[in-house]
């Protein structure tokens, strides 16, 4: 009777551990909208912020918002980077889109998750990669551009 008994205890742990694995959700690009996949939060998805990376053959050329997300966006084109945030009190789940994005040109897109959250703040778990990377600021220059040189105290320009 004991080998029954270990392996019913070892066959009910393992179902209940399988039926408690938390889904991660997943930010994608496809038909020209952004959707923040498999969300499996009871409270859903409340806030997403997400920077998309490209090469010099792609361009965004518009960002808008879709199921009722309030987005901002900063598209750089020119470093090959667009960063597009949003917020909804909607707590919408599944596979959500949140903005559409125009893109012209056919090369590879990356998505990088700065952070996805709940309707209050909680964070939700995510398989894309984490933004590891600096946003640029207004007066950091261009790759390749040389930075502006500042004179210093007593030189002559």
């Amino acid at each position: 009777m004991k080998p029954i008994f270990s392996r019913t205890l070892i066959l009910v742990a393992v179902l209940c551990v399988s039926f408690t694995a938390v889904q991660a959700a997943e930010v994608c690009l496809a038909d020209g909208q952004l959707i923040v996949a498999g969300v499996d939060d009871s409270i859903g998805l409340g806030g997403f912020d997400v920077v998309l990376s490209y090469g010099s053959d792609v361009s965004i050329t518009s960002v808008e918002s879709l199921s009722g997300f309030l987005v901002a966006k900063n598209v750089r084109n020119d470093q090959g980077m667009t960063i597009i945030a949003g917020i909804s009190a909607d707590g919408l789940t599944g596979d959500v889109p949140v903005a559409s994005v125009q893109v012209e040109g056919t090369g590879p897109i990356a998505i990088a998750v700065r952070e996805l959250g709940n309707a209050r703040g909680d964070p939700i778990a995510f398989t894309n990669p984490t933004f590891g990377g600096t946003i640029p600021t207004a007066g950091t220059p261009a790759p390749g551009t040389p930075a502006p040189s500042t004179p210093t105290l007593g030189s002559v320009t």
